[in-house]
């Protein structure tokens, strides 16, 4: 019934892989799920995409530091795109980017 979203912002430098943040609009862009190659659209993106149909909220966290986790509340998703993105090894792949709106 729930998916539980922990992501992390504010990252510097580093492999940092994800590029989650928040839009000038509100939303809440989140990063797919895969830290090299091609993100498929399996596991923990399908349950994204398809939590509406499925009746399941989503519930984001973000986390700020190994102690520091911030409940955000429950989010629908919007839409969601495929772009281009570095992967953890520094080389380019598609990667899934979920648009989330605060219900």
């Amino acid at each position: 019934e729930t998916i539980v979203l922990i992501s992390s912002i504010g990252k510097a430098g580093g492999n940092f892989v994800y590029h989650d943040r928040w839009t000038s609009d509100g939303d809440y862009l989140y990063s797919g799920e895969g830290k090299t190659g091609d993100q498929s659209m399996t596991k923990g993106n399908l349950a994204i995409k398809n939590a509406s149909n499925d009746g399941k909220k989503i519930h984001l966290f973000v986390k700020f530091s190994p102690q520091e986790y911030y409940y955000q509340g429950v989010f629908e998703l919007v839409d969601y795109t495929y772009d281009d993105e570095k992967d953890e090894n520094g080389n380019f792949r598609k990667e899934y980017k979920f648009r989330l709106r605060k219900k």
